[in-house]
């Protein structure tokens, strides 16, 4: 081992002291320490912002980084889970980490479920320097040439997950901080010397159990969220502006899963809670049936949903709302007043819940036991103290946080003081006055307090007078007054101190400013009050995020009827007459054609979908997984029945957007998406690829398509089940794959033909999947749909007529007049009659190009307004 120590960031009481289980997190500080050796074990680097969690994972014993991401709430129950399954022996974390995952870091810690946490620089989880450091990582096995290894990484990591490469970027910087290589030539005896050291054998995606794989792609694909919607900001904005009952979208790119769902949700945490589970589908089989048995028992009462709306309408989350109390030190009354409005309709909800849901009948059902043993003396008691302390009434009058005057007896004895204070200070001041020489002819006097100066005497110019007007004023005459000792003045007032002003000030003082003082004094005790609770809150606020979510979809399930999806462990989807709900919202159709599927083991794995643009392909592809998707979340699904077996991952060649960024053709990124699709799915997913290899000429496109079905069809009982839409018809023309685990449908439509026409007259769609090919693709016709001019149809359909038939072509000359038609033929014979041995090219060309001109300006009246198909080139 190399002598020089290493650097690496850490905490000196997180790593010394993590046995100390009362140490405060908030005292811990970042600092540099020496490690003079790497640890053998498993490296956890945690990058975690606004719900979206990354981990990264290597280890020093087998060179492999593993890798993933999902959306996660501030419980962190996934990562637990993850924690408790991986049994990291040090946890890479930011400096500037959220302090509720840092405190629960250094809990688990101290508990022992990892040896050494160890905080890191904020710039080692930059995005692009995460970047930069992972595409300049030496990994065995792959390219030593940077852009084939780059594009090999790219089809196996999400570069745009911005925050699962800043968790690979400081697990790497780390990793090379701490000379990882030293260990593994120390671990590894065997190695040669000449042998080149890779501290990366391998590098793999990490499943994350019970949780249903799909990555963002696959979301904006199957149309659960839109762009916008997948972007973290826009979930703080949405959730606090105006509902989208209407659905009034100029286009269905603008329409999603989430906003369909989420506008029946009736509360904040409810559309928080359903975001979160739209991300994060699961594959726990008896999860996914309560909350299906929880929907099913809604829809079957639906006069409980009208009962309980406005009840659970009015809570409000509680832990937001401790947070905001927490950060402002509970001097905001309006937090105070959120909070108990929110208990409030709380209780109301759960009275309502005992009175009306006989939890005996539904002793599987655990989110109903929970509700059910909720005990609300804590939360009365906690309403109690805060109304009996706050006085909400004067506050909202004051626009201040007022406390009840009899809730501690030296406040109370302060307000009676400051309510007798102008009683106090009229008789001072006619005692004041009475002091004075009668001489003086002073006959005002009141006595008035100063912030910061304290009790003065004070006189009124007018009463003395005096008009103080300008810099020059003899201010000497005040000093006259026998015991008033001269201040200062003002354009109106003239102010003294006296013995009597002292006494006041020493006895006295700021009566207001010490209310104040006592005010907030038991404002924060009251926070710290709250504090105990918030553990409390967080448990209800995830009951009642969930139920309703769950009311949401029963109501949904109610409007559209939906069915219960029937979920099991068989490798099977079976649907009967499913729909493409986003698409019936939009088009506004009652009668959308619904369509079957059926894909298992003994009927066949893949589907080949064929049919002419517009037919329906891609509608279908969608509608078949976003029932399975939606089945993965524990929802009612839009079909007259439903058979699933439960997935880990559903993959798509559906929507590829290019990006200038990472400079990858459309076609790149399918061949990426699909290369995905090859190297991570298994029997349990789902494949849904349309129009594969389009992005490049047609015979790669059919071959490269027919390669991956035959990839496929080779893996027999472990071929996952496959919906695949495509126009490449040579495929079944040429025979290029076999029938086997495949079955063939096509999307009908009828057509009507004119005689001796290609270009059929019309085209119906019927939407409707039946089994055989349709091995025309009709184009022509859509694209006179499209409004493709009428020429350019006329020569479409000629060109398909001679191909079909055999015929010559006639070549497409120029649109002009005899003269110019002439003249044009006289310049190509000049041109074949040239002697380039004997003649000049230079004089030659001149000619050419005068003769040209000459033609463009002949007669150009002449040519008339049609633009013509195919003009002469100089």
């Amino acid at each position: 081992m190399n002598n020089n120590e290493n650097r690496i960031y850490s905490t000196s009481s997180v790593e010394n002291e993590h046995n100390n289980e009362n140490s405060d997190s908030s005292n811990v500080n970042i600092e540099e320490v020496v490690v003079k050796t790497p640890i053998v074990g498993i490296y956890f680097a945690i990058f975690y912002r606004s719900n979206r969690l990354a981990i990264s994972t290597y280890s020093s014993k087998n060179q492999i980084i593993r890798y993933g991401s999902c959306s996660e709430n501030e419980d962190f129950v996934l990562l637990k889970q993850i924690i408790y399954e991986i049994k990291p022996t040090v946890v890479l974390i930011n400096s500037k980490a959220s302090q509720v995952l840092i405190d629960l870091l250094i809990e688990l810690n101290n508990m022992g479920e990892f040896s050494k946490l160890k905080f890191c620089l904020n710039c080692d989880f930059d995005y692009l320097n995460g970047k930069v450091k992972l595409m300049n990582l030496k990994i065995a096995n792959l390219p030593k040439n940077k852009e084939k290894r780059n594009y090999i990484l790219s089809s196996i990591i999400d570069f745009s997950d911005k925050e699962l490469i800043q968790s690979l970027g400081g697990l790497i910087v780390f990793l090379l901080h701490c000379k990882i290589d030293e260990l593994i030539i120390e671990e590894n005896s065997t190695l040669k010397m000449d042998e080149e050291l890779y501290i990366v054998r391998k590098i793999k995606p990490l499943k994350l159990e019970n949780y249903l794989a799909l990555d963002f792609l696959t979301l904006k694909a199957l149309q659960v969220f839109t762009t916008n919607e997948l972007s973290f900001k826009f979930i703080n904005s949405y959730y606090f502006s105006n509902s989208t009952s209407s659905y009034n979208y100029k286009s269905i790119n603008e329409l999603s899963l989430f906003s369909f769902f989420s506008d029946k949700c009736l509360t904040i945490i409810g559309k928080n809670q359903l975001k979160i589970w739209m991300i994060r589908p699961i594959i726990d089989l008896q999860e996914l049936n309560e909350r299906l048995n929880i929907i099913d028992f809604f829809k079957n009462n639906e006069m409980l949903l009208t009962e309980f709306d406005k009840s659970l309408r009015g809570i409000r989350d509680f832990s937001s709302i401790c947070k905001k109390i927490r950060t402002n030190q509970g001097i905001v009354y309006q937090d105070w007043l959120s909070l108990v409005r929110s208990c409030n309709s709380f209780i109301a909800f759960i009275t309502k819940w005992d009175n009306l849901i006989d939890v005996n009948k539904f002793e599987n059902l655990k989110l109903f036991q929970k509700l059910d043993s909720i005990e609300l003396e804590p939360i009365n008691k906690l309403l109690n103290l805060i109304e009996k302390t706050i006085n909400f009434d004067l506050s909202q009058k004051e626009e201040m946080i007022k406390i009840h005057q009899n809730v501690n007896n030296e406040l109370e004895e302060l307000h009676q003081l400051y309510g007798n204070i102008p009683h106090i200070l009229n008789k001072i001041a006619k005692e004041q006055l009475n002091e004075i020489d009668e001489k003086t002819g002073i006959t005002e006097l009141c006595i008035v307090y100063l912030p910061q100066i304290g009790y003065l005497a004070s006189m009124s110019c007018q009463s003395l007078g005096i008009k103080i007007d300008s810099d020059l004023f003899d201010y000497s005459i005040f000093q006259k007054i026998d015991n008033f000792d001269f201040q200062f003045a003002s354009n109106d007032n003239v102010y003294f101190r006296t013995k009597k002003t002292i006494e006041l000030d020493n006895n006295l003082g700021d009566v207001y400013e010490n209310i104040r003082d006592l005010e907030l004094q038991i404002v924060n005790e009251l926070v710290q009050v709250l504090r105990e609770y918030e553990i409390l809150f967080g448990r209800y606020k995830k009951y009642i995020s969930k139920i309703d979510c769950l009311m949401a979809i029963a109501k949904i399930s109610i409007e559209n009827n939906f069915c219960k999806p029937t979920i099991s462990n068989q490798n099977i989807i079976k649907i009967r007459k499913g729909k493409n709900i986003l698409q019936q919202i939009y088009l506004k159709e009652k009668n959308f054609i619904p369509n079957n599927t059926r894909i298992n083991l003994k009927n066949s794995m893949i589907q080949i979908i064929t049919g002419p643009n517009m037919s329906g392909k891609s509608t279908y592809l969608r509608q078949v997984g976003v029932i399975v998707y939606l089945s993965h979340i524990g929802f009612f699904v839009p079909a007259e029945s439903c058979k699933i077996g439960l997935c880990d991952r559903i993959f798509t060649r559906v929507l590829t957007e290019e990006s200038s960024l990472n400079n990858q053709s459309s076609f790149l990124l399918d061949l990426e998406q699909v290369a995905k699709m090859i190297k991570f799915s298994t029997k349990n997913s789902l494949l849904l690829i349309d129009e594969f290899g389009k992005g490049t000429n047609s015979e790669r496109g059919c071959s490269l398509l027919a390669a991956v079905i035959t990839h496929f069809q080779e893996k027999g009982g472990d071929c996952p089940k496959i919906l695949i839409s495509t126009h490449f018809y040579e495929i079944f023309q040429y025979k290029l794959i076999n029938n086997q685990l495949t079955s063939f449908f096509k999307m009908d439509i009828v057509t009507q033909f004119e005689e001796n026409q290609i270009l059929p007259k019309e085209i119906i769609f019927l939407y409707n999947l039946k089994k055989g090919l349709n091995l025309k693709s009709y184009g022509t016709f859509i694209a006179k749909l499209a409004g493709f001019p009428k020429q350019i149809l006329e020569r479409t359909n000629q060109i398909m007529y001679n191909l079909k038939n055999n015929i010559v072509f006639e070549p497409v000359l120029f649109k002009g007049n005899e003269i110019q038609q002439k003249k044009n033929v006289q310049l190509v014979d000049k041109f074949l009659n040239f002697d380039f041995k004997n003649e000049n090219l230079n004089d030659f060309l001149m000619i050419l190009e005068n003769d040209s001109n000459n033609n463009r300006n002949v007669d150009e009246n002449e040519k008339g307004d049609e633009n013509p198909i195919i003009q002469d080139n100089k």
